[in-house]
C-alpha cells in the first residue's frame, strides 16, 4: 500500500459493539445514503437524517445536531435501549 493507502474495514462493521450515531444532512445525498449503508451493517447503529441541511449538518442546523448528540450520549450513558432518532418534525431547528 502506498502512502494515504488504508487497509478496507467494511467486512468488520459488524464486529463494532459500541452503540454508533450516524448524523447526516438529508440533503446531503452523497452522505445520507452512506450513513443509511453503516447504521445497516452496525449492529447499534443509527442514521439520523437531519431535514433542510447539507454535508456540514452541525454547521448548518446546531440545535437538532446537538439535540441527536446529546439524547445518544444520554441513553448510551444509561446503557438505555438503542438509540432511535426523533421523528424528522422533532429534530427541525
Amino acid at each position: 500500500m502506498g502512502a494515504g493507502a488504508q487497509t478496507p474495514l467494511h467486512g468488520r462493521l459488524a464486529d463494532v459493539a459500541a452503540p454508533v450515531l450516524l448524523v447526516a444532512g438529508a440533503e446531503d445525498a452523497r452522505f445520507a445514503a452512506i450513513a443509511r449503508e453503516l447504521a445497516a451493517a452496525i449492529p447499534n447503529a443509527r442514521a439520523a437524517l437531519v431535514p433542510d441541511a447539507g454535508h456540514a449538518v452541525h454547521l448548518e442546523k446546531p440545535r437538532a445536531f446537538t439535540a441527536l448528540l446529546r439524547d445518544f450520549l444520554a441513553r448510551a450513558d444509561a446503557g438505555r435501549a438503542p438509540f432511535h432518532p426523533p421523528h424528522a418534525e422533532e429534530m427541525r431547528a
